[in-house]
């Protein structure tokens, strides 16, 4: 491909798109104090750049980076990022798409660049603004000072004109990266648009993607999950994080609260992304004594990504109906629970109230017992919860996610007789596993099962507050269900407490894992950040996540808890010289986490290296349970 296809491409277009939707996005947030005109224009324009961004992504993932959401999302935050004007990439674009698509989305994407930059420049005019900006003061301080002094001559209705002519030409895009997956579908098997034989095409995409040459498609779904679950998990602890800081407003209301979650690890994303949740709330009216009377609420959470900018109230758990909303915006309606605590408590039938068909925000906040309530009545043994919606959770930060509730016990799934059976008295931690006899715990199976399920755990939540840098078996617990212990591994889960004061109430699941979300009060001492540096640089630890990874599979492993994993010096000579049930191929892929030796740096935050951890030990742990030979190396 010679240079001027490159920076010709659609890749390379896309990528002066960014720079400049950036750029005019910036400025329309800048100079949005100057009048309500110059919000709502902000905010149109917000709406629409959100979906052109959204279909970049799936143009990208779809022809580009197959399964590498990290890397696509570094792309979209980067517009001198240097995959934009990557040879290789470039060329798997124009192979998938084909000559005749390729074109005509090449049209399309210069067409919303002229779009782009026409709104760019009709926003110089606001650039006289800054000329009278005082030293020190904040340009938005200058825009409140002098917007009823200085008159800026903006074209409104060409600025308005240029957006809907962007909306006009992303809807093109839409249809064009449709129709393309559409026919990539149907003559894959053939590849006769390209003239190429299907072989060659598959071979080349495969020298493409790296470390996923040789994976199967199973596999490439798999680890495809993972990016998706990582953000909405990380969304939803936000969101949790939020609602549950507000201060109470009532005097009858203003007492310490907590709130324990327990997060399974078989999150999974199939269209929206489903989690698992076990959730007892402390500090409320609806539970006189949690002490005594506490059962979990069990909930089901679907979380899915919406591309309409979020109201300032985005975080109200409102009505099941409204999740129509994210389909059909125009019949969007939004219901909160009832908040007067001196009311009982409302049942889920009650909460879903029929809503006028017209677009109504609920004006008030998410009350710190609105959720609690519903939680409460879904713990009772007798719940009139059904699998129905009971209410959302929207938020909004550099991604919105709307988190959908419904109670879990309506739902068949491999956690049925977990929902209907367990309560916190049933908590089982892995340490009380590892200290039962190897023969008569788990079988060699489940106990590759158990490290598999740990590795995409590690895959799945990495940088995000449910699992932290630094973790251990006392971060990991199951539910004790039935008597045989292989029963546990569907209930594996961490923990994470919310609490909205300093004070500790009573602890029933445990201690869980540190926060540090404005208003959320820490349950858990944090470990001195200088201090594990400093230890990471003595004992030559290259990556702290994947070390705590494979102490955890040093144990399982050897099927004890080592006395102190702290001794950096002990775990590296246990993991070369000590005894390990699972064989040496199990030893091998141990050593691997514990060395981060994968070839792809110290960075997990780097899809390579997420790759490199997926194919290189959850795939060979796969094969280690398939054929059970785990002593043939």
């Amino acid at each position: 491909m010679d240079p001027l296809s490159i920076t010709t491409g659609v890749l390379a277009l896309l990528g002066t798109c960014i720079k400049v939707y950036i750029t005019v996005g910036e400025k329309l947030k800048t100079f949005r104090h100057y009048s309500p005109e110059v919000r709502r224009t902000e905010t149109k324009y917000f709406y629409h750049v959100q979906s052109f961004r959204h279909e970049i992504h799936l143009l990208l993932l779809r022809n580009a980076c197959p399964d590498d959401e990290t890397a696509i999302e570094e792309m979209l935050s980067d517009a001198g990022h240097p995959e934009w004007q990557n040879r290789l990439l470039q060329e798997k674009i124009a192979l998938a798409l084909g000559k005749a698509k390729e074109g005509l989305l090449k049209d399309v994407i210069e067409d919303i660049r002229t779009s782009l930059s026409e709104l760019q420049d009709h926003l110089r005019c606001f650039d006289s603004l800054k000329a009278d900006q005082h030293q020190g003061e904040k340009i938005k301080d200058t825009i409140r000072r002098l917007r009823d002094r200085a008159k800026v001559a903006w074209n409104k209705s060409e600025v308005e004109q240029k957006i809907e002519d962007l909306r006009d030409s992303i809807k093109t895009l839409r249809c064009l990266r449709e129709q393309a997956a559409e026919i990539s579908v149907h003559t894959r098997p053939c590849g006769h648009l390209t003239g190429i034989p299907h072989d060659n095409i598959v071979g080349k995409r495969d020298s493409i993607a790296g470390p996923h040459a040789g994976l199967s498609l199973e596999q490439r779904t798999e680890y495809g999950q993972y990016g998706p679950v990582r953000r909405a998990s990380k969304a939803f602890h936000k969101a949790l994080a939020l609602t549950w800081s507000k201060a109470p407003e009532s005097t009858q209301m203003a007492r310490p609260t907590r709130h324990s979650v327990k997060l399974f690890l078989d999150a999974r994303a199939d269209g929206d992304v489903q989690m698992d949740v076990a959730v007892i709330c402390y500090g409320h009216n609806h539970l006189v004594n949690p002490v005594m009377q506490a059962s979990l609420a069990r909930l089901r959470i679907k979380s899915r990504m919406m591309f309409d900018r979020l109201d300032s109230n985005s975080d109200t758990l409102a009505d099941a109906k409204d999740e129509s909303a994210v389909v059909h915006p125009q019949k969007r309606r939004r219901v909160r629970f009832a908040d007067a605590p001196t009311l009982p408590s409302p049942t889920p039938s009650q909460l879903q109230a029929d809503a006028p068909e017209q677009d109504v925000r609920s004006n008030s906040p998410l009350r710190i017992h609105d959720i609690c309530s519903v939680l409460g009545h879904c713990s009772l043994p007798k719940s009139p919860c059904s699998a129905d919606c009971l209410g959302y959770i929207d938020t909004s930060d550099q991604e919105n996610f709307r988190h959908t509730f419904y109670n879990a016990l309506g739902n068949k799934t491999a956690h049925d007789l977990f929902w209907s059976t367990s309560g916190p008295d049933a908590l089982v931690s892995m340490r009380t596993v590892l200290s039962s006899p190897a023969e008569t715990s788990l079988s060699l199976p489940d106990q590759l099962r158990l490290a598999r399920n740990l590795v995409t755990a590690v895959l799945k939540f990495h940088s995000t507050p449910w699992l932290g840098e630094l973790f251990s078996l006392n971060d990991v617990s199951f539910f004790k269900i039935g008597q045989s212990m292989s029963s546990y591994l569907q209930t594996l889960h961490v923990g994470f407490e919310f609490s909205n004061a300093p004070q500790h109430a009573p602890s029933l699941l445990g201690p869980g894992t540190c926060g540090d979300m404005e208003g959320v009060v820490q349950t858990a001492p944090t470990p001195d950040s200088t201090a594990i540096e400093d230890d990471m640089l003595k004992y030559g630890i290259r990556n702290l996540t994947l070390w705590s990874l494979g102490v955890i599979l040093l144990q399982i492993g050897m099927w004890r808890e080592l006395v102190d994993t702290n001794d950096v010096l002990c775990v590296r000579k246990l993991s070369t010289q000590g005894s390990c049930v699972l064989g040496p191929r199990y030893k091998e892929l141990t050593k691997k986490c514990l060395n981060c030796d994968f070839g792809f740096g110290d960075d997990l935050s780097k899809p390579r290296l997420q790759q490199a951890v997926f194919k290189g030990v959850v795939c060979e742990l796969s094969e280690m349970i398939r054929s059970l030979d785990i002593n043939d190396d």
